[in-house]
Parts: structure tokens; C-alpha cells; sequence
């Protein structure tokens, strides 16, 4: 047999790094070598170097709230800024939540590095061959013990939980331990519910014995942290203990802020008697506009008859969002006729709402006397304009919805009644009292026509410039000259001309 030993050498690095004057402070650095052994193989398996890229955190935000004199945590929500609504909804909590996802990503990166570097398998390897010496079971057993992977840090208690007193039990009346109770009334200010530091300390405490007691095992089953013939140690062992518990800390912390929301939310269903959701928010709002408007201005629904003067209607035409019915049962007040007669594929029904808009009639003036035309110009190609007379109406929508959630899906509708017939046409207002046409359908005899709208949003004023304040004079200039090219033709219009039939 023919044993070939290739020497190879592995080493890791902790560092905190500051701005660039000072140096990197090492927390933790250990270098160790050992020997490959291949059969009739002249190569090494590995490569004779590889540089890993480090794996940085940014921890400015965690040092930023601890307390240079005592070390305690100072984090507090601003409730005053107009930008704070609810315990998770602020900013103070969204820049928390990002560091603790920067945290876990760093913690996930430093387990796999360990886990499944290339220099750390060598050695497991190397106690795989060993464990032939021995039976099978018993070194079997025996790697397994001694491996990254058996390493588990759900033992160790977590002192991030969702916990809160109840400011009318009798233990909390008597402020046993309740610094930070204690302090607040001496203030003058109104008792938290929060616990008491001596309760907060036990956690901690808790906390650091059974850490002890993990890494006592550690220490016990991986060899000792200063051998310079092991690749992987007890100190190695001890970083995929400590960053497993911080990666369990955040997931605890991000999962505590969003029960504490929960808990408010719950409180807010408990009020008002039903679990709030986009669609009871909007009859809240048409109920405002009720009592806020006068009768002439109030939002009506968009549906219009489509008739000439003094004859019976040829049919009509609806704006409506389309709704499943499990999200219609909520509040079914206003919701109007049933989207399909039967039920669809997904085996739910679906209803139309129609939407609200604010109207007003155009009324046509006259430029001149000679000018006898009153109403919109349609231009069909180069030599030929059709001329649209009749009422015409402005319509103003507003789609309130919740931060965050996806638009209903909204849908333009024309029904024709019977031995009836009209041409629908819809484009946009590209100047005064000029409507380019962008496509065309004949709808007669109870035909029934459903054009899916597909809606679009442009930043406001104020939005738009602050994104384009890092351009330079020219690409703002380019900027502007298309937003006013893109906001004149978004005027969406619909026109009809009836046939007879």
C-alpha cells in the first residue's frame, strides 16, 4: 500500500472592526495543522490554499442603545413622531428588526462556514478512518458525539419572551423589585406593565448557567481548544453553540414583537366586535364621506345607463372590483350582484362591489359664436373625425386600501339589453376636448362585455422629487419631460355610440 501525507494547516479569526485608525480588536483566533493521507493518490484533494471572504455584521445599532455607565439596554420607541403607529409599525422597531436579520444571516453564514468548510470535513474524515480500530457501533457512536453537527443549542434558555404584568394584581401594587415601576411613579408617570428588573436579571441569569453547563459539555467531549494538531476543537464547537443560541435570540426577539401586535390587534377586535380587514375599512370610509359631504357631492356608484334623450336605455356600463366570497362574508353591505352564477374553479364564489366616484358634468362652452359643436372629438386616422355629442361626465376615484396589499382586481362591464346595440370605445384625453381611441367593441342583444382593468400608480410631487434629487440637472430635466408625457395621457375614458339595430 501506498500512503502518501499531504501537511494541512486551517485557521479562523473574530474581529472588531472600527473606523480606520484604530486596529481590529481580536476576540478570538486559534491556527492548528494536520497531516492528509491518501492511497496511491499524488495529489492533494484540497486545494494548497484557499482565502474564505469574512463575514461581517454591522453591531453600531446594538452598542448604540447600551448604556455606557451600566451597561444596561436603553432602547425606547419615539411615540411622538407622526410616523409611530403601532409597536411594530414605527421606525424605531423596523431599524431593531434589521439588525436582528443582519444578525441571523451572520449567524447562519458562521454555522455553515464550520459546518461545511472544506478544512473542518478534513478532520472529520480523519475520525472516520480512526473509528475502524475500534468496533463499528462504538466509533460510529463515538463520531457522532465529537461532530459540529451534533451540537444543539435548544437547551440553552432564551431570556427573549413576550412577557407582561398585570397592573392590577397585588404583586405588582406592592412594586416588589420593580425598578423600573418604582421609578416611574416616583416621576409621576403612568406604571407600566412591564417586569421587574430583579425578575429580568433571573432570566439573564438562567440564561448564563445553562450556557455554562452547554459548554461544559463542550469542553468535556471536543479536545481541548489549544491543540495545534486538531482541526476542529472545543472552540470550535463553543462558536457553533453561541452563534445557534443568537440566531434562536433573534428569531425570538422578531417573533415577540410581532405576538405583542397581536396583542393589540386583539384588543382593537375585541372593541369593535369583528377582525378588521381592507373591505370594512372602506364602508368606514363611504360612511364619512356620508356624513362629510353634502348630497350633491357625495361619491355615487359608477353605473351609468346608456340611452339617447327621451328613450328607454340600451343598456349599461359598471366599474367593480371583484371579490371572493369568503372575504365579502365579513360585510356584505353594498356588495352588489353575484360575479358568477356558478361557483369557480377553485370552488368559490365570487361578488362585484362597484366603486364610488366623485362626478361632475361637463358643461361645453362656446369659444365663439361661430362655434356651434359642443362635446368631444374623436379622431379615427389622419382624415376622418367623428364628433361625440351628448352629456359627458368627469369621474374621481380614490382606492383606499391597506399599506402593503395587493389591488383588487377591477373590471369595466357592459351589458346590452335586448334588440339593442351600441359601439363601446374606450382610450384616453390627450388634449381639450379631444378622446383618442385605443380599441373598440360592438355589444348587442344581452351581450354582456368584461374588460379587466389594469391599473397604474405614479409617485406624488413630492415623492418623485425626492427621487430624483441625486440626478444630475440634465437626467431631472428627462425625468420631468416623461412624467409630463405619462400624466397627460393617463386620463382613461370611455365613450358610446349607439346603433341602431
Amino acid at each position: 500500500r501506498d500512503d502518501r501525507f499531504f501537511p494541512h494547516s486551517a485557521s479562523s479569526n473574530s474581529e472588531q472592526k472600527g473606523p480606520p485608525p484604530p486596529p481590529p480588536l481580536t476576540l478570538q483566533s486559534r491556527t492548528a495543522a494536520t497531516e492528509i493521507v491518501t492511497t496511491a493518490n499524488k495529489t492533494c484533494p484540497l486545494p494548497s490554499k484557499t482565502i474564505r471572504p469574512p463575514i461581517d455584521v454591522d453591531i453600531t445599532w446594538l452598542f448604540q442603545h447600551i448604556s455606557s455607565e451600566d451597561f444596561n439596554c436603553n432602547f425606547q420607541i419615539d411615540r411622538n413622531n407622526q410616523n409611530c403607529f403601532t409597536p411594530r409599525r414605527n421606525a424605531c422597531i423596523d431599524e431593531a428588526m434589521k439588525y436582528f436579520s443582519d444578525m441571523s444571516t451572520w449567524c447562519d453564514e458562521v454555522c455553515a462556514y464550520f459546518l461545511k468548510g472544506a478544512a473542518w470535513n478534513v478532520d472529520s474524515a480523519f475520525r472516520r478512518n480512526q473509528s475502524h480500530n475500534a468496533t463499528k457501533e462504538k466509533g460510529e457512536a463515538e463520531r457522532r458525539a465529537t461532530s459540529l453537527e451534533s451540537i444543539n443549542a435548544g437547551s440553552v434558555f432564551v431570556p427573549v419572551l413576550p412577557l407582561f404584568e398585570d397592573p392590577s394584581s397585588t404583586a405588582f401594587r406592592t412594586g416588589q423589585g420593580n425598578g423600573i415601576s418604582d421609578k416611574n411613579e416616583q416621576n409621576g408617570a403612568s406604571v407600566t406593565p412591564l417586569l421587574p428588573i430583579n425578575d429580568v436579571r433571573l432570566f439573564l441569569n438562567e440564561q448564563c448557567r445553562t450556557l455554562d453547563e452547554k459548554i461544559g459539555e463542550i469542553v468535556a467531549k471536543f479536545p481541548p481548544a489549544d491543540s495545534k494538531t486538531k482541526l476542529i476543537t472545543s472552540a470550535e464547537a463553543s462558536i457553533i453553540l453561541l452563534t445557534c443560541h443568537s440566531a434562536i435570540i433573534t428569531q425570538y426577539y422578531m417573533d415577540s414583537i410581532q405576538s405583542i401586535e397581536a396583542v393589540i390587534g386583539d384588543f382593537l377586535k375585541k372593541a369593535i366586535g369583528l377582525n378588521l380587514t381592507e373591505h370594512n375599512f372602506l364602508e368606514l370610509v363611504q360612511l364619512h364621506e356620508k356624513n362629510i359631504f353634502k348630497r350633491i357631492y357625495r361619491p355615487k356608484p359608477f353605473c351609468r345607463a346608456i340611452r339617447r334623450p327621451k328613450r328607454f336605455p340600451d343598456g349599461s356600463i359598471i366599474i367593480a372590483a371583484e371579490i371572493d366570497e369568503k372575504i365579502a362574508s365579513v360585510g356584505r353591505s353594498g356588495w352588489s350582484k353575484r360575479a358568477e352564477n356558478e361557483e369557480g374553479k377553485d370552488g368559490i364564489e365570487r361578488f362585484r362591489k362597484i366603486v364610488t366616484t366623485l362626478v361632475r358634468e361637463i358643461q361645453w362652452t362656446h369659444e365663439s359664436k361661430s362655434d356651434a359643436f359642443f362635446g368631444m372629438e374623436m379622431p379615427i386616422d389622419e382624415l376622418t373625425t367623428v364628433q361625440l355629442s351628448g352629456k359627458c361626465y368627469l369621474h374621481g376615484w380614490i382606492s383606499h386600501q391597506f399599506e402593503g396589499q395587493c389591488d383588487h382586481r377591477y373590471q369595466l362591464i357592459a351589458e346590452a339589453r335586448r334588440f339593442s346595440s351600441f359601439l363601446l370605445v374606450t382610450g384616453s384625453i390627450t388634449a381639450s376636448q379631444i378622446f383618442e381611441p385605443n380599441d373598440a367593441i360592438i355589444v348587442q342583444n344581452n351581450d354582456e362585455v368584461i374588460l379587466p382593468l389594469i391599473l397604474g400608480t405614479f409617485p406624488l410631487s413630492d415623492e418623485f422629487d425626492d427621487l430624483i434629487s441625486s440626478l444630475s440637472p440634465e437626467q431631472q430635466r428627462f425625468a420631468r419631460s416623461a412624467r409630463d408625457a405619462q400624466t397627460e395621457s393617463c386620463l382613461f375614458c370611455v365613450g358610446f355610440v349607439e346603433i341602431r339595430p
